[in-house]
This record gives C-alpha cells, structure tokens and sequence, in this order.
C-alpha cells in the first residue's frame, strides 16, 4: 500500500469517527473494507473514548415497550422538538425493568429475572444465561460495569432475603448477601465472596457505575447507617465511599434516598419533608453532589423547594447543560430545573409514553456479544 493511500484510510477513519452511530451503520453497506474498519473492535474503543456520540433518555413504557428520546441537540428548548423513536427489537411479550447503561449498553431484567444486554443504537441484545438459582422469593439487586484492564464488561448481582418473606418465615433459606459476577468474554457467572454491607434497604434495585465501580446505597448491619457501597469491577472487592454528613447537615426528615450520576458527578439525592412552625409540611429535594471524586469534603448541596404541594413524585434524571436538571414525574411528565434561577418549566414532548423506569443510556458501538471482540 502507497503512503497515498495510508493517508486516504487515515482520512476515511478520522472522518467515522466523527459520525453518530446511525451514520455508521449506513457506512457499513458501502463497502467491505468500511464494515471491517467500523466493526474493528480498536475502532469501537477509540469511537467510545472520542465522547462525539449523542446520549439518550430511554424510556420504560408498560409493559414491554422501549422508547428513547436524544438529549444532545443545543439549545436545551429544543429538547420539546424530539420525537419518542420506540425501539423495535425481539423480545418475549413479558414485563420488563431497565436497570442500568454502561458505555451504550442497557442492562434489562424480566418478570422471570432472565437479563439481557441491548444496545439500543444498533439494537444488538444478547440473553445472559442461567444463574441456575431457585431462590424466587430473594430480593436481587444489579449493577454493570466496565473493565478497562480487559476490555470487557461485567455484570453483577446480589441476593438476599426479601423482608417481607423473613418475616413470614418464607425466605427459601435464600442467602445473606451472595455476589455473583458475570464476564461477557467468559459468558458465565461465578460467585465471589458475599458483600460486607447490608443491602435490603437498597432502592432503587440498580446500581450506579462510575470510575471504574458499581455503587448502591447501603448500611452497615451493626448501627444502620447509610452508606455507599462501591463494588471494584476489576478487583472484585467492596469498599466504602464516604457519604456528606447528611445526619448532621439535614434539617429535616429523609423520605427517600437515592444515588444517581449528574454532570460526571457520584450524586446523594434526599427527599426532605420539614414541618414549619404552623404544623404544615413542606417538601425538598437536596441533591449532594460529589464534584471529587472520593473526597469527602467535595460534597456540595443543592436544594430544589417543592412548588406548591405538586412535587413528591418528581426526582433527579440528569443534568443538561451547566445548570439545568432535568427531573422525572409520573405518567408523562419532564419537568427542566434551573439551579441559577431556581425556576421550574414543563417540558412537553409529544408522543411520549407512559414512563415507569427511564436511564441515560450514551450511544456506541459496543455490542453485547464477546466474540466481536479483540
């Protein structure tokens, strides 16, 4: 090959790499070289790092249905323009949760707990197989991840009794806090040594990935305490990351807690209700938001006052732009806030779903199946 033509397949790589993902799949048909070049797994990787794909809002709609909704486009009003695109992949006609998205791909579970990994980009999916576990009645909790030093990704669980069931006596001798991790190079579980932490507290049931770990909330069994538990997915070992002192720092009640990822940020998300001096309650979110990564003293509080009486079901999805937060109700309903101005605003998309779970899922082309790979 003449230097001229390195330079051309230099080009042509450079000018991909520069596509979003649909524009790549219509690449593929052009030529066999270009489909070897985009299905190149350094290719893949190099794309993902790049950071040039758009991120989507995909929707959970009753009872099986996916939906996703592009959160790229600038300005940020232009966000009430995108058309719910439903995604149309195979699946069995049962009920299903959206758990969590590693690197574009989305961890979903069924009615009858088999997972199974889409990207909804290219709409690749892959069923993980069998754990092999008769423990119906236990309480799981999921999270996936990312394992830079070998290029693979990793799934993991953890089962334990449902409190509902212990306190019937109808547990099935489920385990105390059993881990199992699954490989998609290896295309199999096994199980590692059980959690140090307390997880049956745990909601929601997925975990949070980011530098390089699964993250849920959790206590500790002897004083009940929340804390964060951080799960290392090429180690394989639990640690704690240190929580805001939100049991001095809260003025009021904690209802609700739950951990999310805003603006590349580990972020504590607390519902609050206080009672004022007349006996009303009144309501706020407090978002603690940790801008250093495992440093205790980065922890920064934002809090977000509930508009007459009309809050309780929204909460934290995402940040869009520097400081716009874009928050989930029920049914239908988006609603944008704006921390400089401490202002809310509807955001109304037409044709969008009923939503019963939703995850920030970005676009690549990684697909779910190992052998794909380097």
């Amino acid at each position: 090959m003449s230097s001229n033509e390195f330079l051309q397949q230099d080009l042509i790589r450079d000018i991909l790499l520069r596509l979003p993902v649909e524009s790549l799949a219509q690449c593929k048909c052009v030529s066999r070289p270009w489909r070897e070049l985009i299905c190149d797994p350094h290719f893949v990787k190099t794309y993902l790092k790049q950071g040039f794909h758009d991120h989507k809002l995909i929707l959970a709609s009753p009872p099986n249905s996916l939906y996703s909704v592009n959160l790229s486009n600038q300005p940020l009003s232009n966000i009430e323009d995108e058309v719910p695109i439903k995604l149309n992949f195979e699946h069995p006609n049962h009920w299903l949760q959206v758990l969590s998205s590693c690197n574009g791909l989305l961890l979903l579970v069924y009615e009858d707990n088999t997972l199974v990994l889409l990207n909804p980009t290219t709409l690749e999916f892959k069923k993980l197989p069998d754990k092999s576990s008769s423990w119906s009645k236990c309480r799981k909790i999921y999270g996936i991840g990312f394992d830079a030093s070998t290029n693979d990704y990793k799934i993991v669980t953890i089962t334990f009794p449902n409190v509902e069931n212990v306190e019937n006596n109808d547990s099935e001798n489920c385990p105390e806090m059993l881990v199992q991790v699954y490989t998609i190079r290896q295309n199999c579980w096994k199980q590692i040594q059980n959690s140090p932490f307390n997880h049956s507290d745990t909601w929601p049931c997925s975990g949070v990935f980011l530098n390089g770990s699964v993250h849920w909330l959790a206590t500790i069994t002897w004083n009940y305490k929340w804390i964060i538990a951080a799960f290392d997915i090429v180690t394989e070992k639990f640690r704690e990351v240190p929580l805001p002192d939100i049991y001095e720092n809260e003025e009021g009640q904690i209802d609700t807690a739950r951990l999310t990822v805003l603006g590349k940020c580990l972020s504590l998300c607390l519902y609050v209700y206080h009672l004022t001096v007349d006996g009303n309650q009144t309501y706020t979110w407090d978002i603690w938001m940790m801008k250093e990564y495992g440093v205790t003293s980065s922890w920064t509080k934002v809090t977000i006052n509930e508009p007459d009486n009309m809050f309780y079901t929204l909460r934290p999805v995402c940040m869009l732009g520097e400081h716009e937060i874009l928050m989930k109700g029920n049914g239908r309903r988006l609603v944008m806030y704006n921390m400089e101005h401490k202002s809310f605003e509807d955001i109304v998309i037409c044709g969008l779903p009923d939503i019963k779970d939703h995850v920030i899922c970005s676009e690549s082309l990684v697909s779910p199946h190992c052998n794909k790979w380097d």
